[in-house]
């Protein structure tokens, strides 16, 4: 939501999302106020989400609390800093992957804003004939884990490709 909200505000109040002229700098946190204050009396409030946000909330309630084993994991096998045996995966690599709805993809991203975020950079990494290439995790003590990669571009530096490593 507060994504969302910052990329509303950003675009109704185009100055906020350029850089300040130093003398400007003071100001700034007035000109955020005021934005803020014009959108929350003036403009739409989110309802995209309304229908899935008991979903939602009982996704972020079941899991705030949980240690991000996947992340632990990446750490301790030090994927992000050495080769790691990855492939890339073909149609017959993968037979059991999860169909996932729309709404089931909202809930897993925990809304409306995010699940769009992820349709964008889908779109950005697809080939000349859509196509994505994704890779796996081949390694021979563990064929049991169920690791992807995919190379994503980065939104903030133009000439950034970074790998993006996710369990299923």
């Amino acid at each position: 939501m507060v994504e969302a909200v910052h990329g509303i505000i950003g675009k109704k109040f185009q100055i906020l999302h350029h850089q300040l002229d130093n003398k400007l700098l003071t100001k700034a946190d007035t000109f955020c106020k005021i934005a803020c204050f014009l959108n929350n009396k003036f403009g739409m409030g989110l309802n995209s989400d309304r229908k899935l946000e008991t979903e939602i909330l009982a996704r972020i309630a079941l899991t705030k609390d949980l240690p991000n084993l996947f992340a632990n994991q990446v750490e301790e096998a030090g994927w992000k800093r050495k080769k790691t045996p990855f492939r890339v995966m073909t149609s017959g690599d993968v037979l059991d992957f999860p169909e996932l709805s729309e709404d089931q993809l909202k809930v897993y991203f925990t809304g409306t804003y995010q699940y769009s975020q992820f349709v964008s950079y889908l779109a950005e990494i697809l080939d000349e004939n859509d196509r994505l290439t994704v890779f796996f995790l081949k390694e021979g003590e563990s064929v049991d884990i169920q690791i992807l990669e995919a190379e994503v571009p980065s939104r903030h530096i133009k000439s950034i490709t970074i790998p993006h490593l996710h369990k299923i």
